[in-house]
């Protein structure tokens, strides 16, 4: 499966994770070798699970803060390959990472991390992936200017829903100006739906004359494990940190061409297409996102 959260995102949660362990109580494991801090795990997997999708591979990726050798990272007694060092400037030293793709893993099934040590035992840590869901409303193109409504189905087992917006405008407005418009909007939610204002999801239809031509992304996740604000780590034993697991529910996809403030098509440039299309599906995402806000201590 091709990985959907990058290993640029996954340094941006590494380097919060570190700051909020540092800054913040949380649950600690039994003690190391004396004088030693425990080290710190970030690890993630990420599935497919959308629309019923055949894809039964995962992507892991697993952050070690604190040891000074490489350690042996399995998950479900399959090893995960040490991938290199992301080099951290604030801290003038390196962080390990290790990186499998498609391991056999998918939507719904178990996954037990364990991390072993050269020298003082070992960490584990165990979750159940979310099961497989799907974005499931709207089902076409919202009319321009319309509140705007994303619903999906419930994903078993997930605690919560990540959800990655973009919208991108490009119009004239009344004094024949090229306008862009752009919103974008990431948050995590319990909920099985969002909704978006007229004023904030399209610019100010009194300022437009015509569109020229716009889209909408919407990505969807669901997850389990710590990741809302104040929950705590599930890493057990010789180790602290957070292992999740990321569901990939899909993208619902809008296009819009040559509208003009009538509602008629536009006449200008390069809009000659149909006022608007649809689509929904599995399709990855074609940016990469930060996860460094998901900190559940921030």
């Amino acid at each position: 499966m091709c990985g959907v959260i990058s290993r640029v995102a996954m340094t941006c949660v590494v380097a919060f994770f570190i700051f909020c362990a540092v800054g913040c109580e949380g649950d600690r494991g039994p003690a190391g070798p004396a004088g030693e801090a425990l080290p710190f795990i970030v690890a993630a997997i990420e599935t497919a699970g959308a629309g019923g999708s055949s894809d039964s591979t995962g992507d892991a990726t697993v952050y070690i803060f604190g040891v000074d050798h490489i350690p042996r990272v399995e998950i479900n007694n399959i090893g995960i390959p040490y991938a290199g060092n992301t080099y951290r400037p604030s801290e003038h030293n390196e962080l390990p990472f290790f990186f499998l793709e498609d391991l056999p893993i998918t939507a719904g099934e178990h996954a037990l991390l364990s991390v072993t040590y050269s020298d003082f035992g070992a960490a584990e840590s165990d979750i159940t992936l979310p099961a497989a869901f799907s974005l499931i409303a709207p089902d076409s193109t919202p009319a321009f200017g319309d509140t705007v409504t994303f619903e999906w189905s419930a994903s078993g087992g997930a605690n919560a829903y990540f959800i990655e917006l973009s919208v991108n405008i490009f119009y004239w407005n009344h004094q024949g100006d090229y306008e862009d418009f752009l919103f974008t909007h990431d948050t995590i939610t319990a909920e099985t739906q969002i909704t978006f204002a007229p004023g904030e999801f399209f610019p100010d239809p009194g300022s437009i004359e015509e569109i020229d031509m716009g889209g909408c992304n919407l990505y969807l996740w669901s997850i389990v494990g710590p990741i809302l604000p104040m929950d705590p780590g599930n890493v057990q034993g010789n180790g602290t940190g957070f292992f999740t697991g990321w569901t990939y529910g899909g993208v619902y996809s809008f296009h819009w061409e040559g509208v003009s403030d009538t509602g008629q098509q536009s006449s200008r440039g390069r809009n000659q297409n149909e006022p608007g299309s649809f689509e929904r599906g599995r399709g990855a995402p074609g940016g990469r996102w930060s996860l460094a806000f998901l900190c559940p201590y921030q």
